[in-house]
């Protein structure tokens, strides 16, 4: 079955995005972790190309992919994160996915 989740897919894209920009600013972006991050991404794009279309089978790489960010985060610095957050948002802004200018004070 399919069920509709575009809104969720987006903000687990983010999550994955911020991370690996962070792991990437670090040098760590070629770690195990990182490419398993990349295969949730992976699967997150092909339920965006479904229009939001969410599959039992897309849970296993997308849970494992958020949870490995999740222990992630918990380690890197916040200046890194909020760097690699505004460097999310301005390529979300530059595509027009956000309608006003990025805050400087935002997460």
């Amino acid at each position: 079955y399919d069920e509709l989740v575009l809104g969720d897919v987006h903000c687990a894209m983010q999550v994955l995005t911020v991370c690996l920009f962070s792991l990437e600013e670090l040098g760590l972006d070629d770690l195990a972790d990182a490419r398993v991050m990349r295969g949730a991404q992976q699967a997150l794009l092909q339920c965006a190309v479904r229009k939001g279309a969410w599959r039992p089978i897309d849970a296993p790489a997308i849970d494992t992919g958020l949870q490995r960010a999740v222990e992630a985060f918990a380690t890197l610095p916040a200046t890194v994160t909020a760097r690699a957050w505004q460097r999310m948002r301005q390529i979300e802004e530059d595509a027009g996915l956000h309608a006003g200018p990025i805050q400087e004070n935002a997460p």
